[in-house]
C-alpha cells in the first residue's frame, strides 16, 4: 500500500491497546522513529474518539516514511463514521491533500463535501488532481457539481503549470450527464477563451429565460471570438449540435 502523508496518522484515533491515551502520547512524540513506529503498532481502539485528537496532530508532522505506512495500513482498518468526521474537523488546520484525499473516499457525502471544500481552500496543483480524478468517477452528482466548481474557482484564479490539466478536467466535464455540471465547466472554459465550451452554451442558451441570455450570449461571444447577434437563433444553429469538446 502506498504511504501516504503524515496527517494520515490520524490512524492513531483507533486508540490504544492496554496502554493509557497518554502513555501513546509520550510515545508518538519520541524522537526514535523506531519508538513512535511501536506506539502505532499498539494503537487499537479507544472507546473515546475524542482522545485521538492530541495523537493526531502530534503525529502530523511525522517524516518518517515507515511510521507513516504503518498509520496508513490501520487507517484503512480503522475507517469508520466517527473517526471520518473527526478527521474532517482536524482536516481544516491541516491543509493535508493526502488527508482530505482519504475522505474523498468516504461513503458519507456530506464528508466528501466537506474534502472538497477543504481540497478547493488548499489550492495546490496535488489538490486539483485530486479534485479532478474524484469528479470523474463521483456517483453523485452534487458531489461532482462542488468539484466542477472548486475547479472552475482554479482556472479562473490561474494555476500556473497546472493550468492545462485544470482545463482538460474542465472539458471533461463538458460531457458530465449533470447538467449543472456541465455549464459550470462551460462557463470556466468560456472565460478562458476555450471555443469547446460553445456547444454546452448555445444548448444552454436554447433552454435559458430571457433574462438569462446576456450571459450566455457574451460567454458565447468570448468563448468563440464571433459575435452573431443577440437572436439566439444562429448561435444554436451554428454550435448547438457541436458535441462537447469539439473543436470549433
Amino acid at each position: 500500500m502506498k504511504a501516504l502523508a503524515p496527517a494520515l496518522l490520524l490512524l492513531a484515533a483507533s486508540g490504544c491497546a492496554g496502554r493509557p491515551a497518554s502513555s501513546a502520547v509520550a510515545r508518538l512524540a519520541h524522537p526514535d522513529p523506531a519508538e513512535r513506529l511501536a506506539a502505532v503498532h499498539a494503537l487499537d481502539r479507544s472507546p473515546d474518539p475524542e482522545a485521538l485528537r492530541p495523537l493526531l496532530r502530534l503525529a502530523l508532522g511525522d517524516a518518517d516514511p515507515r511510521v507513516r505506512q504503518s498509520a496508513a495500513l490501520a487507517l484503512e482498518a480503522a475507517r469508520g463514521d466517527s473517526v471520518e468526521r473527526l478527521a474532517l474537523e482536524e482536516l481544516a488546520g491541516t491543509h493535508d491533500v493526502a488527508l482530505a484525499g482519504w475522505l474523498l473516499e468516504s461513503r458519507l457525502e456530506a464528508v466528501r463535501l466537506g474534502a472538497i471544500e477543504a481540497l478547493q481552500g488548499i489550492a495546490t496543483p496535488a489538490a486539483w488532481a485530486r479534485l479532478s480524478e474524484r469528479m470523474g468517477r463521483e456517483d453523485s452528482a452534487g458531489v461532482r457539481v462542488l468539484c466542477a466548481r472548486a475547479l472552475a474557482l482554479g482556472l479562473d484564479r490561474g494555476a500556473g503549470p497546472f493550468q492545462g490539466r485544470l482545463a482538460e478536467a474542465l472539458r471533461r466535464g463538458l460531457k458530465d450527464p449533470e447538467v449543472s455540471v456541465r455549464r459550470i465547466c462551460a462557463r470556466a472554459l468560456a472565460l478562458a477563451g476555450e471555443p469547446c465550451a460553445a456547444g454546452v452554451l448555445a444548448e444552454a442558451l436554447r433552454e435559458a429565460p430571457e433574462s438569462e441570455r446576456g450571459e450566455l450570449l457574451e460567454l458565447l461571444r468570448v468563448a468563440t471570438g464571433e459575435d452573431l447577434g443577440q437572436d439566439p437563433g444562429p448561435w444554436v444553429k451554428r454550435y448547438g449540435g457541436t458535441p462537447a469538446g469539439a473543436k470549433v
